[in-house]
Protein backbone atom coordinates (compact mmCIF):
# COMPACT_ATOMS: atom_id res chain seq x y z
CA UNK A 1 0.00 0.00 0.00
CA UNK A 2 1.46 3.10 -0.68
CA UNK A 3 0.53 6.28 1.59
CA UNK A 4 1.49 9.84 0.83
CA UNK A 5 3.67 11.93 2.37
CA UNK A 6 2.81 14.38 4.98
CA UNK A 7 3.85 17.82 4.10
CA UNK A 8 3.25 20.56 6.59
CA UNK A 9 4.51 24.46 6.53
CA UNK A 10 3.87 26.26 10.00
CA UNK A 11 5.36 29.62 10.14
CA UNK A 12 5.25 31.96 13.48
CA UNK A 13 8.01 33.52 15.77
CA UNK A 14 9.69 36.46 17.04
CA UNK A 15 7.97 35.17 20.49
CA UNK A 16 7.59 32.36 23.02
CA UNK A 17 3.77 33.40 22.22
CA UNK A 18 3.32 32.78 18.89
CA UNK A 19 6.07 29.39 18.70
CA UNK A 20 4.89 27.46 21.58
CA UNK A 21 1.12 27.46 19.55
CA UNK A 22 2.73 26.63 16.67
CA UNK A 23 4.52 23.58 18.38
CA UNK A 24 1.22 22.14 19.67
CA UNK A 25 0.00 22.38 16.24
CA UNK A 26 2.46 20.77 14.51
CA UNK A 27 2.54 18.13 17.32
CA UNK A 28 -1.38 16.91 16.92
CA UNK A 29 -0.38 17.17 12.36
CA UNK A 30 1.69 14.25 13.41
CA UNK A 31 -1.18 12.19 13.92
CA UNK A 32 -2.79 13.26 10.63
CA UNK A 33 -2.05 13.80 6.50
CA UNK A 34 -3.29 17.40 4.98
CA UNK A 35 -0.95 19.63 2.49
CA UNK A 36 -1.64 22.63 4.25
CA UNK A 37 0.88 25.98 5.44
CA UNK A 38 -0.33 27.00 9.12
CA UNK A 39 0.42 30.14 10.68
CA UNK A 40 0.35 31.12 14.30
CA UNK A 41 1.30 35.30 13.67
CA UNK A 42 4.29 37.18 14.18
CA UNK A 43 6.13 38.59 11.91
CA UNK A 44 7.61 35.88 9.81
CA UNK A 45 4.21 34.04 9.44
CA UNK A 46 3.01 36.81 7.00
CA UNK A 47 5.67 35.98 3.53
CA UNK A 48 5.21 31.97 4.04
CA UNK A 49 1.37 32.04 3.96
CA UNK A 50 1.28 34.92 1.31
CA UNK A 51 3.76 32.47 -0.85
CA UNK A 52 1.96 29.64 -0.22
CA UNK A 53 -1.77 31.39 -1.22
CA UNK A 54 -0.21 32.46 -4.67
CA UNK A 55 0.86 28.80 -5.07
CA UNK A 56 -2.16 27.39 -4.58
CA UNK A 57 -1.52 25.47 -1.09
CA UNK A 58 -4.67 25.48 1.50
CA UNK A 59 -3.76 27.74 3.90
CA UNK A 60 -4.70 28.76 7.80
CA UNK A 61 -3.59 31.24 10.34
CA UNK A 62 -4.56 31.13 14.52
CA UNK A 63 -4.37 34.11 16.18
CA UNK A 64 -3.84 34.42 20.00
CA UNK A 65 -4.80 37.86 21.51
CA UNK A 66 -8.25 38.71 21.87
CA UNK A 67 -6.42 42.30 19.74
CA UNK A 68 -5.63 40.58 16.56
CA UNK A 69 -1.96 41.52 15.58
CA UNK A 70 -1.00 43.39 11.94
CA UNK A 71 0.04 39.89 10.17
CA UNK A 72 -3.42 38.14 10.84
CA UNK A 73 -5.27 40.96 10.23
CA UNK A 74 -3.17 41.24 6.70
CA UNK A 75 -3.57 37.84 6.37
CA UNK A 76 -7.63 37.77 6.96
CA UNK A 77 -7.51 38.12 2.98
CA UNK A 78 -5.88 35.09 1.66
CA UNK A 79 -6.57 32.18 4.33
CA UNK A 80 -8.80 29.73 3.64
CA UNK A 81 -9.32 29.31 7.41
CA UNK A 82 -9.50 31.57 10.32
CA UNK A 83 -8.92 30.79 14.25
CA UNK A 84 -9.16 32.51 17.00
CA UNK A 85 -8.72 32.04 20.48
CA UNK A 86 -11.28 34.25 21.69
CA UNK A 87 -14.36 35.66 20.16
CA UNK A 88 -13.38 39.12 21.36
CA UNK A 89 -11.16 38.92 18.02
CA UNK A 90 -13.37 38.45 15.88
CA UNK A 91 -15.08 41.98 16.37
CA UNK A 92 -11.56 43.47 15.35
CA UNK A 93 -11.56 41.16 12.11
CA UNK A 94 -12.63 41.96 8.84
CA UNK A 95 -16.21 41.69 8.30
CA UNK A 96 -16.56 39.79 5.57
CA UNK A 97 -15.15 36.45 6.78
CA UNK A 98 -15.98 33.27 8.47
CA UNK A 99 -14.25 32.80 11.95
CA UNK A 100 -13.40 29.64 14.28
CA UNK A 101 -13.07 30.15 17.37
CA UNK A 102 -10.62 27.42 18.70
CA UNK A 103 -9.45 28.57 22.34
CA UNK A 104 -4.93 28.46 22.96
CA UNK A 105 -3.27 25.04 21.53
CA UNK A 106 -1.27 23.53 24.59
CA UNK A 107 1.77 21.67 24.12
CA UNK A 108 0.75 17.69 25.34
CA UNK A 109 3.83 18.18 28.04
CA UNK A 110 1.86 20.50 30.09
CA UNK A 111 -0.95 18.23 30.03
CA UNK A 112 0.94 15.25 31.25
CA UNK A 113 3.97 16.51 33.40
CA UNK A 114 2.39 16.05 36.92
CA UNK A 115 3.76 18.15 39.65
CA UNK A 116 6.31 15.81 41.62
CA UNK A 117 7.85 14.94 37.91
CA UNK A 118 7.91 18.51 37.72
CA UNK A 119 9.54 19.13 41.03
CA UNK A 120 12.33 16.51 40.61
CA UNK A 121 13.21 17.89 37.20
CA UNK A 122 13.55 20.71 38.76
CA UNK A 123 15.48 20.00 41.92
CA UNK A 124 12.46 21.94 44.27
CA UNK A 125 11.48 20.53 47.47
CA UNK A 126 8.05 21.02 48.61
CA UNK A 127 7.99 24.86 49.17
CA UNK A 128 5.50 26.65 47.06
CA UNK A 129 6.29 27.81 43.96
CA UNK A 130 5.40 31.02 42.36
CA UNK A 131 5.55 31.69 38.71
CA UNK A 132 5.36 34.71 36.87
CA UNK A 133 5.92 36.49 33.22
CA UNK A 134 4.33 39.52 31.49
CA UNK A 135 5.23 37.80 28.10
CA UNK A 136 8.19 37.17 26.02
CA UNK A 137 8.65 40.61 25.46
CA UNK A 138 7.80 41.08 28.79
CA UNK A 139 5.59 44.02 30.59
CA UNK A 140 6.48 46.63 32.01
CA UNK A 141 3.98 46.76 34.72
CA UNK A 142 3.85 42.89 35.58
CA UNK A 143 7.84 43.13 36.10
CA UNK A 144 7.65 46.16 38.19
CA UNK A 145 4.66 44.41 40.57
CA UNK A 146 7.31 41.39 40.98
CA UNK A 147 9.51 43.45 42.03
CA UNK A 148 7.80 44.45 44.60
CA UNK A 149 6.71 40.77 45.56
CA UNK A 150 9.94 39.77 45.27
CA UNK A 151 11.10 42.51 48.03
CA UNK A 152 8.50 40.87 50.24
CA UNK A 153 9.27 37.52 49.98
CA UNK A 154 12.65 36.17 48.71
CA UNK A 155 15.13 36.83 51.14
CA UNK A 156 13.18 34.22 53.85
CA UNK A 157 13.29 31.54 51.42
CA UNK A 158 10.08 30.54 51.85
CA UNK A 159 8.77 30.26 48.41
CA UNK A 160 10.53 29.49 45.55
CA UNK A 161 9.92 32.42 42.40
CA UNK A 162 10.76 31.85 38.67
CA UNK A 163 10.11 34.91 36.81
CA UNK A 164 10.70 35.72 32.93
CA UNK A 165 11.41 39.40 32.87
CA UNK A 166 10.77 39.04 28.95
CA UNK A 167 13.31 41.15 26.48
CA UNK A 168 12.49 44.34 27.27
CA UNK A 169 12.65 43.91 31.31
CA UNK A 170 16.28 42.93 30.46
CA UNK A 171 16.73 47.11 30.38
CA UNK A 172 15.94 47.39 34.09
CA UNK A 173 14.78 44.75 36.27
CA UNK A 174 17.85 43.67 37.64
CA UNK A 175 18.80 46.79 38.73
CA UNK A 176 15.21 47.50 39.87
CA UNK A 177 15.49 43.54 41.65
CA UNK A 178 18.89 44.79 43.10
CA UNK A 179 17.70 48.37 44.52
CA UNK A 180 15.13 46.57 46.57
CA UNK A 181 17.57 44.33 48.30
CA UNK A 182 17.43 41.58 46.80
CA UNK A 183 20.81 39.53 45.85
CA UNK A 184 18.67 37.53 43.17
CA UNK A 185 21.91 36.15 41.40
CA UNK A 186 22.79 34.24 44.89
CA UNK A 187 19.57 33.06 46.07
CA UNK A 188 18.94 29.32 45.37
CA UNK A 189 14.73 29.78 45.67
CA UNK A 190 14.75 32.54 42.74
CA UNK A 191 15.08 32.09 38.61
CA UNK A 192 15.20 35.67 37.54
CA UNK A 193 15.61 34.78 33.67
CA UNK A 194 14.96 36.62 30.07
CA UNK A 195 13.17 33.74 29.10
CA UNK A 196 11.53 30.61 30.26
CA UNK A 197 12.39 27.65 27.74
CA UNK A 198 11.36 24.68 30.07
CA UNK A 199 7.42 26.12 30.73
CA UNK A 200 5.88 22.61 30.80
CA UNK A 201 7.87 22.02 33.44
CA UNK A 202 7.20 25.12 35.28
CA UNK A 203 3.40 25.24 34.74
CA UNK A 204 2.66 21.89 36.23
Amino acid sequence: MEYSRLRVIISGGGTGGHIFPALSIANKLKELNPDIVVGTGGYTCGPVLRKAHKLGIKTATHEQNAFPGVTTKMLCKYVDEIMVAMPEAVSRLPENRKYTVTGNPVRASIINTTKEQARRALGLDDRPMILSLGGSLGARAVNEAVADVLAAHANTKKYYHFHAIGKYGMSFMPELIRSKGVDYENLDNLRITEYIYDMDLCMA
